[in-house]
């Protein structure tokens, strides 16, 4: 592992903590039906995402998923790779409760890419339906698709 990917992933084991950590602090009992109603939503509204991802032929990549965050791939795009550049396409939401996450945002990474700005995308639900076609489509040495 690279000392780039290896400072990645303790950033995003260190922000996961922190979040965790402020999570717990503020938690609230389940009596308090905003919340819930809220949690309710977000539910519902990544259940529907899953359903129509799924019927799309994306799979729900189960090994990567977390409490705050769930992925698909795309098996058709999955492509050998040499470096640290994403094997397959990828699909995530994350549900962390802040403004720019689901059901506002979805992230997506292309095949032969990697979590920097090329091929990498935050984007909302709808660019990303309107855009599937692009993402599923590409192949390494393709232009980029362009999302919303």
């Amino acid at each position: 592992m690279s000392r780039g990917s290896q400072a990645r992933k303790s950033a995003k084991q260190a922000r996961r903590r922190k979040r965790l950590a402020a999570r717990d602090s503020r938690w609230l009992e389940p009596a308090d039906a905003g919340v819930d109603g809220l949690a309710d939503d977000i539910a519902s509204a990544a259940a529907e995402f899953d359903a129509w991802i799924s019927s799309r032929g994306w799979v729900l990549d189960a090994e990567n998923a977390t409490d705050d965050v769930v992925s698909w791939v795309y098996p058709p795009s999955a492509r050998e790779v040499a470096d640290e550049s994403e094997p397959v396409t990828r699909v995530w939401i994350a549900i962390l409760g802040e403004d720019e996450d689901f059901p506002q945002r979805v992230n997506a990474v292309v095949v032969g890419t990697g979590m920097d700005a090329v091929g990498l995308y935050r984007v909302t639900p709808e660019a990303l339906v309107e855009g599937i076609e692009g993402l599923e489509s590409y192949r390494p040495g393709s232009p980029l698709p362009e999302l919303g």
